[in-house]
Formats: structure tokens, sequence, C-alpha cells
């Protein structure tokens, strides 16, 4: 029994990092379909999280899935936002925001 029970708190623990770390919890969804495709990617991403945290386990034996979503935020690099695209990106949702109540307005 006490085997079973340490089995259980590691997979209790992958999925509260999956959740925290990777957003598996944070869903809004309208189908089965669309729920299958955000829990497969969350726990592919989670299954890389994993094979890195493996991988690097003799240098770092510390180093938490937290620890690689940072690392990884802060090396990638990023797409280069200018003030133009930002108020491009405003501009457009508004059309569409407009479009939607004249929609409903309509019907």
């Amino acid at each position: 029994m006490l085997y079973m029970q340490m089995q259980r708190f590691w997979i209790e623990q992958s999925l509260k990092d999956a959740k925290r770390e990777l957003g598996m919890a944070e869903y809004q969804i309208r189908t089965w379909r669309a729920w299958h495709h955000h829990i497969t990617l969350t726990m592919l991403a989670h299954l890389f999280l994993l094979q890195q945290k493996f991988r690097h386990h003799q240098e770092t034996p510390l180093l938490s899935c937290s620890d690689i979503r940072f690392i990884l935020a802060h090396t990638l690099p990023q797409k280069v936002v200018t003030k133009e695209d930002v108020l491009d990106t405003i501009t457009q949702r508004h059309r569409r925001r407009q479009y939607d109540l004249n929609q409903y307005a309509e019907s």
C-alpha cells in the first residue's frame, strides 16, 4: 500500500506541474475534440520539460519545470513589436467588435 501511495504522489505532482506551469486547466473550449487537442499539446509540452529536466540532472539536480520555462522565456528570440503594430492590432479588434455590435443590433 505504501508503494502505491508513493506512486500516486508523483502522478499528482506531475498534474500539478502541468496545471501550474503549462496551463493545463486553463482552457475555453466548446467541443471534446478541442479539449483533447489542448490536453495533448499540454502533455507534449510537459514531456519536453521533463526530458530537459532529466537531461540536465547531473549539472543541475534542482532544475524544475518552472526554471526551464524561465530559461526559455529569456533565451528564445521574441517578436519585435512596434508601436504601430500595437495600434494596428487594437484598431482591428475595434473593427471586429463594432462589426459584431452592428450584427447584433440588426437581429
